[in-house]
């Protein structure tokens, strides 16, 4: 199968050091390890892409067209529509919505229309979260399916008594861990005050913090410097090293969010506990005291209370944890992979079967 992978989006390139082009570069190299041959396209200029596309084509025709959703750019879609490829369009966020919140951009009456074409003509979305997926169903998408990020199992997975661990952290204290480049959405001052107030009631905790951004700044004025450590950045492959030392993986969210944390994935993969507020997508594969436990959305005291609860309960927190192992291994990019390249056979069926 030749698939060609779309980016356009210029702050997504697979050799940048964020989320999203680990995303990017993990279900291309998924897709690969499956058997198909991705052609990779990583170029915003629509003309520019309109002739790569072309001249890769008259190599050989593509057996699928796959997107990444990037806002105002339908240069792919139109491509596959006139070589009659099935096309795939991944959605990870409501771009119209997040580019006039977060960065002060006026959409036009192009970017929306572009949006709207997109959603509609695509034999496939894949959405990250089901408000991702409703989201699309609101612009006219008709062929929707959820599916959050994925884990590299081959990365990510457990180091139980770890030469690394044993060289950052005291003995003896649970490990609440948090990696990724800081933003003001992920709520790291909500969980400072959680850790604050969960070693004031004596719980021998410590925070592990790993990625770029004020760490130092907003956390020092909770927690004294004996019960944190910071890692700064380190490439994703060695990152898991570190995820690998947590026992617990919070997320501290105050609202309901349409995201799908790659952060949280692989915290399971490495067996560690997800603490986590209620209203996330989580909620279709994380279960109270099976592999997670819960805590109302804004309450320091209760995720106070859960970090206590994992700390006096070391039996729990095994168990939780290796459950955590086992549901990390349904969210593979593999699995996800195996989706995608079921699209052209199923574009075909639907083609078939309509009148």
């Amino acid at each position: 199968m030749r698939i060609a992978f779309v980016n356009q989006d210029r702050g997504i390139s697979p050799d940048r050091e964020k989320g999203a082009a680990v995303h990017l570069s993990a279900l291309r190299k998924a897709l690969a390890r499956r058997g198909a041959k991705v052609l990779a396209f990583d170029q915003p200029d629509d003309s520019a892409l309109l002739d790569e596309l072309s001249r890769a084509w008259r190599d050989g025709p593509f057996d699928l067209v796959y997107e990444r959703y990037a806002l105002g750019k339908d240069t792919a879609c139109r491509f596959a529509q006139t070589t009659e490829v099935p096309f795939a369009l991944e959605v990870n966020s409501p771009l119209l919505v997040e580019a006039s919140t977060y960065r002060d951009y006026q959409s036009c009456e192009r970017d929306i229309a572009c949006e709207d074409f997109l959603m509609q003509a695509a034999d496939r979305i894949f959405a990250v979260s089901a408000a991702i997926g409703e989201y699309a169903a609101s612009r006219g998408a008709l062929r929707i399916e959820v599916c959050p990020n994925g884990v590299d199992a081959d990365v990510f997975f457990p180091r139980p008594n770890s030469e690394l661990r044993n060289s950052l952290i005291p003995k003896g204290r649970l490990v609440v861990g948090f990696h990724g480049r800081l933003r003001s959405w992920h709520g790291i001052e909500f969980l400072g005050h959680a850790i604050k107030q969960a070693i004031a009631s004596g719980v021998p905790l410590h925070l592990l913090t790993v990625g770029r951004g004020d760490y130092e700044e907003l956390l020092s004025p909770y927690i004294p410097r004996s019960h944190r450590t910071h890692v700064q950045w380190v490439p994703h492959d060695e990152v898991a090293r570190y995820v690998g030392c947590f026992d617990v993986l919070p997320l501290c969210y105050q609202e309901p969010v349409y995201f799908s944390p790659l952060k949280l994935a692989e915290g399971m993969a490495c067996g560690a506990v997800p603490v986590v507020p209620h209203g996330g997508d989580w909620e279709r594969f994380l279960v109270q005291s099976d592999n997670a436990l819960y805590y109302p959305a804004g309450s320091i005291e209760n995720m106070a209370e859960c970090f206590e609860r994992l700390a006096s309960a070391g039996g729990e927190r095994n168990r939780l944890g290796a459950s955590a192992i086992r549901t990390s291994a349904t969210l593979s990019w593999d699995s996800i992979a195996e989706r995608v390249m079921s699209v052209p056979a199923r574009a075909a069926s639907a083609e078939e079967a309509s009148p």
